[in-house]
């Protein structure tokens, strides 16, 4: 695996943003959140795995990019919820 990068941290967030939004079920949904974001073999876990490995000078901008791509997901993914929520209201 490459080292995290800004263009990394695009690429995913695009791909987190294609599957969320192909996502049929909220159950489909929380999968993709957690291939992205879970706490075991998800990109920023994987990114979060790559610190202990790296060189000491390149930790500090891993730890970076992965935060950024985490804060990103967790942004977009309330947002999704909120949008879910309220589709799910009856009208009225």
């Amino acid at each position: 695996m490459s080292l995290p990068d800004p263009a990394s941290v695009a690429a995913q967030f695009a791909a987190f943003e294609q599957e969320l939004a192909s996502a049929r079920t909220a159950r489909d949904a929380q999968a993709v959140r957690d291939r992205f974001l879970g706490r075991k073999n998800s990109v920023v876990a994987s990114w979060m795995q790559l610190i202990g490995s790296a060189p000491p000078d390149q930790k500090k901008e891993i730890g970076r990019y992965a935060n950024e791509l985490k804060q990103q997901i967790e942004a977009r993914w309330a947002a999704y919820q909120e949008a879910a929520a309220a589709d799910a209201r009856p009208a009225g």
